[in-house]
């Protein structure tokens, strides 16, 4: 059964982000390299794309993990670069290798209440 928990934004992302760190607007003005406070206010409501290349000073700034926003990025602006990036690196690693991204995966999907036992069971399975 697919989840009807609607995926969230990058833009929705950083504007939560935001207000829960209380980071200064200035700060995040200078980890996107932009001088407008109105362009930041752009992107924040989705209408103008955060430069891809900004993405690591921000999620320093924002205290986020740069991997999740890049994939959130991905997923957003190039679905099909995502797809292909996620066949290669699959296609890379050996099996045993693809059990902790597997495990994110399943993780991602199930949302925040995935069962810490069930991750510990695929990291470890019984032998």
């Amino acid at each position: 059964m697919a989840s009807s928990t609607p995926k969230q934004t990058l833009a929705s992302i950083v504007s939560a982000r935001i207000t829960e760190t209380g980071v200064p607007m200035e700060e995040v003005l200078n980890a996107l390299e932009i001088e407008q406070p109105a362009m930041l206010t752009s992107m924040l409501s989705g209408n103008v794309r955060f430069r891809v290349r900004s993405l690591p000073t921000l999620a320093t700034a924002l205290r986020l993990d740069v991997g999740h926003l890049l994939g959130i990025a991905l997923r957003e602006y190039a679905p099909a670069t995502l797809e292909d990036v996620d066949t290669m690196a699959v296609a890379l690693l050996t099996e045993g290798n693809r059990i902790l991204p597997d495990s994110y995966r399943s993780i991602e999907m199930e949302g925040p209440g995935y069962s810490e036992v069930t991750i510990r069971a695929k990291l470890r399975p019984e032998r």
